[in-house]
């Protein structure tokens, strides 16, 4: 008898605690996860936006269409917003190449800014 109110103690102190933790990895690995999804959809943007302003580089602004401009600072735009989501080390990682294509988008004539 001794033995079961024993372990009933021990499971009342013992089991709120493991919950307790195991709610703290599941809500860790859940913005983990976000993370790495804003990092991923960051790469996406990064993919297209750059051949754009290359090609806008190349080309120049007046050959451009004004929807290829739209697209070209919606992508910006989406960048931006992207950025902001990301904690700073993930955010230091993409400065320096915001910062180039943000200089392609000057250099090709396309006047963007936050």
């Amino acid at each position: 008898m001794e033995f079961l109110i024993v372990l009933f103690i021990i499971a009342a102190v013992v089991l709120p605690l493991l919950g307790w933790l195991v709610w703290i990895v599941f809500f860790v690995w859940l913005a983990k996860l976000g993370l790495g999804a804003a990092e991923r959809q960051m790469n996406a943007v990064l993919r297209n936006l750059e051949p754009a302003l290359r090609q806008a580089s190349e080309n120049g602004i007046d050959q451009l269409d004004a929807g290829t401009q739209a697209q070209i600072m919606s992508m910006l735009m989406q960048a931006r917003t992207q950025m902001s989501q990301m904690d700073d080390l993930s955010r230091q990682r993409y400065d320096a190449r915001m910062g180039d294509l943000m200089g392609m988008a000057a250099s090709a004539g396309i006047d963007w800014s936050p």
